[in-house]
């Protein structure tokens, strides 16, 4: 049912796009509004600390053994297809000079990116002092 939806909104792009832009407001306005009127300090601690949540891809039991578990599994997800993705995209843009990535964690998208392009300035930013460290080596 929703792949037939899906389908008979991209016939019309100006209607997917409108119905589109709805559906992804929906999911950000409670944090839109929170942000609006109490700042965004809670939402920068959550960023900064959602390593250390159970569940999350860089924290899962295999990584629980030690402190720099989640660094490694956020690391180790530099094989996920939307890697690959993003790799494919940023490849349009041919040819690259530079590249920031803002929340870049240890910097696996980074690593990819400097193998596709040597010649290119490559900058990462994290608000996780740790994750950039680790990163750096």
């Amino acid at each position: 049912m929703r792949e037939r939806l899906k389908r008979l909104l991209k016939k019309s792009p100006r209607l997917y796009s409108f119905v589109a832009k709805i559906y992804s407001f929906g999911a950000l306005k409670s944090r839109y509004l929170k942000d609006r009127f109490l700042g965004t300090r809670l939402t920068e601690k959550e960023w900064a600390t959602r390593h250390l949540r159970r569940g999350s891809d860089w924290n899962d039991e295999k990584h629980a053994d030690n402190s720099d578990g989640w660094i490694r599994g956020y690391w180790e997800s530099r094989d996920h297809s939307h890697r690959q993705f993003l790799l494919e995209h940023i490849t349009e843009f041919s040819p690259v000079s530079s590249i920031l990535e803002i929340g870049c964690n240890c910097g696996p998208n980074l690593y990819l990116l400097a193998r596709k392009f040597p010649e290119a300035q490559l900058v990462g930013i994290d608000i996780n002092p740790a994750a950039i460290q680790k990163g750096t080596e």
